[in-house]
């Protein structure tokens, strides 16, 4: 039987959690530093810790039968055009860990280029593809659909949302767009077209009264518009990026909740955790050993290390370093709940 665990007790692991998905490990460049101040951020923001925070909303506000969109990937075109190894892992381990843990149906959006990634990081998982309409209950699996990229975007988030009345929005590791509307990688560079237009989905959500989670490293993601101030302030290229438009790559949506990592993956990864902890199961944290097989499955699938190259890295992280802190975060929360 899993202990019971108070609300300082909770706190307390939840802050662990926080503070590995959080630690520093980027080389000196325009990604290094910047953890820490969005974080620090994002939890004076919201006044608790952001992962603990996601999981007992998206906890409290799904149950089982309930859909919910989980969205990824960050293509851009001539570097990474099926985009890379962070988000389609992380966007996976949270569509698992909801499936096992509350029987909901995962519906995963990418662009048509980043499907196969996607794809490929749930089936190391696992997690079965399915078509939504032979979804019934007491099944395990995911859906995989592609967003556009165009004018039809506002339609198509229109269609979504009243078909599948989903409980929760999760955008992980996807462009978000500046005040002027153009979206940008982390050193200070236009994604350029071929993207996602998820910022519609994300506003028509908010509407909507849908919970909205914006997951994000660097500021410059889909949903971390709460943190643009602070993205400005202290992300390289925050205030004036490197192309034409000067506006800087800080997003301007936010989201209901924001929630930000060192990789956006591990913080996919504590906001499991939390979840493992909120309902006392440990075992929906996968292991390490098959997170080095998931981030193996993306570059099979045409997915690149978002630092340069088709190597088994994720940000320039070796997969068995990402795997290690996948296996740091199962230990803290079973032996937290005395499953050591």
């Amino acid at each position: 039987m899993a202990r019971v665990l108070d609300e300082g007790a909770i706190a307390q692991v939840a802050d662990a959690v926080e503070q590995l998905c959080c630690l520093e490990m980027r080389a000196p460049g325009s990604t290094f530093g910047v953890v820490r101040p969005l974080a620090s951020a994002a939890r004076q923001l919201q006044g608790a810790a952001p992962m603990l925070l996601a999981a007992r909303a998206l906890a409290d506000r799904l149950h089982g039968g309930d859909a919910v969109i989980i969205a990824t990937g960050f293509p851009v075109p001539g570097v990474m055009p099926q985009g890379e190894t962070d988000g389609p892992p992380g966007a996976a381990a949270l569509a698992r860990a909801l499936a096992q843990g509350l029987g909901v149906r995962p519906y995963l959006l990418g662009e048509a280029a980043t499907l196969g990634p996607i794809r490929a990081a749930c089936e190391a998982l696992d997690l079965p593809e399915m078509c939504p309409g032979d979804w019934r209950e007491g099944a395990v699996g995911f859906a995989l659909d592609a967003f556009p990229e165009d004018e039809l975007a506002e339609e198509r988030a229109a269609e979504l949302l009243a078909w599948l009345r989903p409980r929760a929005l999760v955008i992980t590791e996807k462009p978000g767009e500046n005040r002027l509307g153009i979206t940008h990688r982390a050193g200070g560079l236009p994604t350029g077209p071929g993207r996602a237009r998820i910022e519609v989905l994300l506003r028509q959500a908010r509407r909507g009264g849908v919970l909205t989670v914006g997951i994000g490293d660097n500021g410059n993601e889909a949903g971390l518009g709460a943190l643009t101030e602070a993205t400005r302030r202290h992300k390289p290229f925050g205030e004036v990026c490197l192309c034409p438009c000067q506006g800087g790559i800080a997003a301007v949506d936010p989201a209901e909740i924001t929630v930000v990592g060192s990789v956006s993956n591990w913080a996919c990864y504590g906001i499991v955790a939390c979840l493992a902890l909120t309902l006392a199961n440990p075992e929906l944290v996968h292991e390490g050993r098959r997170e080095e097989r998931v981030i193996e499955a993306c570059l099979a699938a045409g997915a690149v290390d978002g630092f340069g190259g088709e190597v088994p890295r994720v940000d320039g992280i070796p997969a068995r370093v990402n795997g290690q802190v996948v296996d740091i975060l199962r230990a803290i929360i079973r032996v937290a709940l005395g499953r050591p």
